[in-house]
């Protein structure tokens, strides 16, 4: 499994108690954060939190199968991909926007994307009124929870235009129809 697969480097972490750690690998470094390690030098907490994502990310895609139908197949990251995709999906940066993004159906409607640029077929910069931008990237499709039903796990990449906030989110998505609005599955 890929989590247990060594990186070839070490990542150096610590905790408040002063204990420090080295892990190579994303079993370790999951294992770690969960008992309250994290980067031991502020510069690498960028890192150490991409790290984080992407090990999850991997996590997930293991637990894909072979789907039997598909409504996504044709999915294309565009102009259109926010007027269906969920609310989650939107730029929240404290637990008021969370809150008030809860209550909307589409990303569109929460962030008001004003303007997409694609990057290629599985990834597209999305930019919004209030100076955010997001990358959003497919990085796999199979049946995620043995519905039969084809999903794609999705990961988004926040910033701001003038700034230097960033954050990173991982998301499973699906959809019952064509027509249908995408759901969340998972989300870290």
């Amino acid at each position: 499994m890929r989590n247990s697969f060594d990186w070839g480097y070490e990542l150096e972490l610590s905790r408040t108690s002063g204990e420090t750690k080295s892990v190579s690998n994303c079993k370790d470094l999951t294992t770690a954060n969960l008992a309250g390690f994290t980067a031991a030098k502020a510069y690498e907490y960028g890192a150490f939190k991409a790290y984080l994502m992407q090990c999850q990310t991997w996590s997930e895609m293991a637990k894909l199968a072979a789907s039997k139908r598909s409504f996504i197949s044709k999915l294309k990251l565009d102009d259109n991909f926010p007027k269906f995709a969920p609310s989650a999906l939107a730029f929240v940066i404290s637990d008021e926007s969370e809150e008030k993004v809860k209550t909307l159906p589409t990303w569109d409607e929460a962030d008001h994307i004003q303007s997409t640029r694609v990057v290629s077929e599985v990834r597209a910069e999305y930019f919004d009124a209030t100076g955010g931008f997001q990358v959003i990237t497919v990085v796999a499709k199979g049946d995620y929870n043995a519905d039969g039903i084809e999903d794609i796990v999705i990961e988004k990449e926040n910033s701001v235009l003038s700034g230097s906030y960033s954050s990173s989110h991982g998301y499973v998505l699906t959809r019952m129809s064509k027509q249908a609005s995408f759901t969340v599955l998972a989300e870290w």
